[in-house]
């Protein structure tokens, strides 16, 4: 049987970690004229989106500062695009 409580305590910082990453930034993809989409989170994964290479390495940099704030560490062999 899985416990469900674990899942639930690392997503709970997971999407802190998501929120306060993306911050105000503007590099998302626009969807419609007022709703920019930042991430998708599904499961334990996080994929960033943006429209620029830079606006994404600005995105992966930031949300390495905020996980390293709650002691959660990016896998960088698993961010490589195959």
């Amino acid at each position: 049987m899985v416990c469900l409580l674990s899942s639930l305590l690392f997503l709970i910082p997971l999407d802190w970690v998501s929120h306060h990453a993306a911050g105000d930034n503007e590099t998302g993809i626009q969807l419609t004229l007022l709703q920019k989409l930042e991430d998708l989170d599904f499961a334990q994964d996080l994929i960033l989106l943006s429209q620029k290479v830079a606006h994404m390495q600005q995105n992966f940099q930031l949300l390495q500062e905020q996980a390293a704030r709650v002691r959660l560490k990016v896998n960088a062999i698993n961010t490589i695009r195959r």
